[in-house]
Protein backbone atom coordinates (compact mmCIF):
# COMPACT_ATOMS: atom_id res chain seq x y z
CA UNK A 1 0.00 0.00 0.00
CA UNK A 2 1.69 3.26 -1.10
CA UNK A 3 0.39 5.15 2.58
CA UNK A 4 1.21 8.75 0.82
CA UNK A 5 -0.81 8.01 -1.86
CA UNK A 6 -3.93 6.85 0.39
CA UNK A 7 -3.58 10.07 2.43
CA UNK A 8 -4.05 12.23 -0.72
CA UNK A 9 -6.91 9.96 -1.56
CA UNK A 10 -8.45 10.46 1.62
CA UNK A 11 -7.89 14.46 2.11
CA UNK A 12 -9.19 14.40 -2.18
CA UNK A 13 -12.58 12.31 -0.60
CA UNK A 14 -13.11 14.72 2.22
CA UNK A 15 -12.87 17.83 -0.59
CA UNK A 16 -15.44 16.50 -2.89
CA UNK A 17 -17.27 15.71 0.07
CA UNK A 18 -16.94 19.24 1.51
CA UNK A 19 -18.32 21.07 -2.00
CA UNK A 20 -20.91 18.61 -2.55
CA UNK A 21 -22.42 19.50 1.06
CA UNK A 22 -21.86 23.27 0.05
CA UNK A 23 -24.36 22.75 -3.48
CA UNK A 24 -26.76 19.98 -1.32
CA UNK A 25 -26.83 21.66 2.07
CA UNK A 26 -28.35 19.18 4.92
CA UNK A 27 -27.69 16.14 2.87
CA UNK A 28 -24.69 14.52 4.88
CA UNK A 29 -22.50 13.29 2.39
CA UNK A 30 -19.49 13.46 4.45
CA UNK A 31 -18.04 9.88 4.92
CA UNK A 32 -19.75 8.25 7.97
CA UNK A 33 -20.04 4.73 9.59
CA UNK A 34 -18.21 2.19 8.68
CA UNK A 35 -16.48 3.77 5.85
CA UNK A 36 -15.67 7.05 8.79
CA UNK A 37 -14.07 4.24 10.76
CA UNK A 38 -12.30 2.71 8.19
CA UNK A 39 -10.49 5.94 6.82
CA UNK A 40 -9.49 6.74 10.66
CA UNK A 41 -8.04 3.35 10.86
CA UNK A 42 -5.80 3.78 7.57
CA UNK A 43 -4.70 6.74 8.55
CA UNK A 44 -3.95 6.42 12.34
CA UNK A 45 -2.28 2.65 11.32
CA UNK A 46 -0.12 4.73 9.32
CA UNK A 47 0.92 7.32 12.26
CA UNK A 48 1.87 4.78 14.36
CA UNK A 49 3.23 2.17 12.02
CA UNK A 50 0.57 -0.63 12.73
CA UNK A 51 -0.20 -3.52 11.17
CA UNK A 52 -3.88 -3.38 10.64
CA UNK A 53 -5.97 -6.72 10.41
CA UNK A 54 -7.80 -8.47 7.84
CA UNK A 55 -11.29 -6.01 7.71
CA UNK A 56 -14.06 -6.90 10.07
CA UNK A 57 -11.95 -8.70 12.45
CA UNK A 58 -13.68 -8.60 16.16
CA UNK A 59 -11.96 -5.98 18.71
CA UNK A 60 -8.55 -5.54 17.55
CA UNK A 61 -8.24 -3.29 14.25
CA UNK A 62 -4.44 -3.34 14.15
CA UNK A 63 -0.82 -4.30 16.07
CA UNK A 64 2.31 -2.81 16.76
CA UNK A 65 5.40 -4.29 15.66
CA UNK A 66 5.98 -6.11 18.84
CA UNK A 67 2.45 -7.43 18.41
CA UNK A 68 0.61 -5.11 21.03
CA UNK A 69 -3.52 -5.42 20.28
CA UNK A 70 -4.90 -2.37 19.18
CA UNK A 71 -8.10 -0.99 19.12
CA UNK A 72 -8.80 1.96 16.64
CA UNK A 73 -12.03 4.24 16.47
CA UNK A 74 -13.09 7.25 15.09
CA UNK A 75 -15.27 10.32 15.39
CA UNK A 76 -15.79 14.08 13.67
CA UNK A 77 -16.15 16.96 14.97
CA UNK A 78 -19.86 16.22 15.01
CA UNK A 79 -19.23 13.09 17.16
CA UNK A 80 -20.10 13.26 20.33
CA UNK A 81 -17.96 10.26 21.22
CA UNK A 82 -16.95 6.74 20.81
CA UNK A 83 -18.65 3.33 21.03
CA UNK A 84 -16.58 0.55 22.90
CA UNK A 85 -18.64 -2.61 22.37
CA UNK A 86 -20.36 -4.62 24.85
CA UNK A 87 -17.77 -5.87 27.26
CA UNK A 88 -15.01 -4.56 29.10
CA UNK A 89 -11.98 -4.91 26.98
CA UNK A 90 -8.99 -7.19 28.08
CA UNK A 91 -5.85 -5.64 29.66
CA UNK A 92 -3.29 -5.88 26.91
CA UNK A 93 -5.36 -3.76 24.48
CA UNK A 94 -4.71 -0.23 23.78
CA UNK A 95 -7.15 2.38 22.08
CA UNK A 96 -5.94 4.83 19.30
CA UNK A 97 -9.51 7.04 19.00
CA UNK A 98 -9.03 9.59 16.53
CA UNK A 99 -10.57 12.76 15.50
CA UNK A 100 -11.46 13.11 11.44
CA UNK A 101 -10.99 16.37 10.13
CA UNK A 102 -12.92 17.91 7.38
CA UNK A 103 -9.87 17.96 5.58
CA UNK A 104 -8.99 14.19 5.35
CA UNK A 105 -6.02 14.37 8.66
CA UNK A 106 -6.99 12.40 11.60
CA UNK A 107 -5.71 13.90 15.06
CA UNK A 108 -5.43 11.22 17.81
CA UNK A 109 -7.53 12.37 21.35
CA UNK A 110 -6.93 8.78 23.03
CA UNK A 111 -3.98 7.11 23.16
CA UNK A 112 -3.66 4.32 26.19
CA UNK A 113 -4.92 1.01 27.66
CA UNK A 114 -8.73 0.57 26.63
CA UNK A 115 -9.27 -0.32 29.97
CA UNK A 116 -9.02 3.43 31.20
CA UNK A 117 -11.45 4.74 28.41
CA UNK A 118 -14.20 1.51 29.52
CA UNK A 119 -13.73 2.76 33.48
CA UNK A 120 -15.62 6.49 32.48
CA UNK A 121 -17.94 4.66 30.08
CA UNK A 122 -21.44 5.97 30.08
CA UNK A 123 -24.87 4.01 30.77
CA UNK A 124 -26.07 3.87 26.82
CA UNK A 125 -29.43 1.88 27.37
CA UNK A 126 -30.67 2.34 23.66
CA UNK A 127 -27.40 1.36 21.70
CA UNK A 128 -27.91 -2.43 22.21
CA UNK A 129 -25.36 -2.63 25.44
CA UNK A 130 -22.97 -1.09 23.36
CA UNK A 131 -20.53 0.98 25.68
CA UNK A 132 -19.67 4.60 25.04
CA UNK A 133 -17.43 7.73 25.85
CA UNK A 134 -18.14 11.02 25.45
CA UNK A 135 -15.16 13.20 23.54
CA UNK A 136 -15.09 15.62 26.31
CA UNK A 137 -13.82 13.00 29.35
CA UNK A 138 -12.06 10.81 26.65
CA UNK A 139 -10.03 14.28 25.89
CA UNK A 140 -9.73 14.75 29.84
CA UNK A 141 -8.46 11.40 30.52
CA UNK A 142 -6.25 11.29 27.60
CA UNK A 143 -3.99 14.39 29.05
CA UNK A 144 -3.72 12.26 32.67
CA UNK A 145 -1.93 9.16 30.78
CA UNK A 146 1.62 9.23 31.17
CA UNK A 147 4.19 8.73 27.87
CA UNK A 148 5.22 5.58 29.25
CA UNK A 149 1.72 3.92 28.88
CA UNK A 150 0.92 5.76 25.46
CA UNK A 151 1.86 4.17 22.13
CA UNK A 152 4.69 6.01 20.07
CA UNK A 153 3.97 7.42 16.40
CA UNK A 154 6.22 6.56 14.21
CA UNK A 155 9.55 8.81 14.05
CA UNK A 156 8.83 9.63 17.57
CA UNK A 157 11.28 8.75 20.21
Amino acid sequence: MNNKKVRQLIQELFKISNQLEEELPGRGLMPAGQQLGNLGELLIADCFGLELTPPMQKAIDAHTADGTKVQIKTTTSRGVGIPLGHQRPADDIYLLAGLLNANGTCDVIFNGPMVLAWDIRQATPKSGGVAFVSKGPLERLAREIPPELQLKPIGVD
